[in-house]
């Protein structure tokens, strides 16, 4: 098994102007490789919209939570 955790942090605002949301994603994930060419994937990923200032102001904004599973062989 192998446990996955990232963090992603994309800054909107600077490339598309004023008015668009920054965007934060946490993933929460886990691996499981019965031989080493197969692996199944579960993953947890949490969407966040505008987290730093809603936290600032006591809020949290989510959106767009989701469960992934996934399969890979021979690659």
């Amino acid at each position: 098994f192998t446990v996955v955790v990232r963090w992603d942090d994309v800054n909107l605002s600077g490339r598309l102007g004023t008015g668009v949301k920054d965007k934060q994603r946490l993933s929460l994930g886990i691996n499981y490789r019965p031989v080493e060419d197969v692996v199944f994937k579960a993953e947890w990923q949490g969407n966040y919209e505008n987290f730093s200032k809603d936290m600032a102001e006591g809020g949290v904004a989510r959106t767009n939570d989701g469960i992934n599973m996934g399969f890979a062989s021979y690659f």
